[in-house]
């Protein structure tokens, strides 16, 4: 589930045990870009507030954030 998302961000829901290639998959099947190229599990460590690159979910612990970027 995309929760947040920006020209070149976004940020994704996911359950905790989706494979990374899963969650690029679906992200790009389901909420396609708008620019060149394709989302992907972004490099960076922290998401701009701080919070780790992934982090649990605050609503339910069996879920991810992921920060992905195109």
């Amino acid at each position: 589930m995309v929760y947040s998302s920006g020209l070149c961000c976004c940020s994704v829901c996911v359950p905790s045990e989706m494979p990374v290639e899963e969650i690029e998959r679906q992200t790009n099947v389901k909420y396609p870009t708008g620019i060149a190229g394709q989302w992907k599990v972004s490099t960076d460590k922290t998401f701009r507030d701080g919070a780790a690159n992934p982090h649990p979910c605050e609503a339910d612990h069996t879920r991810l954030h992921y920060l992905l970027d195109c």
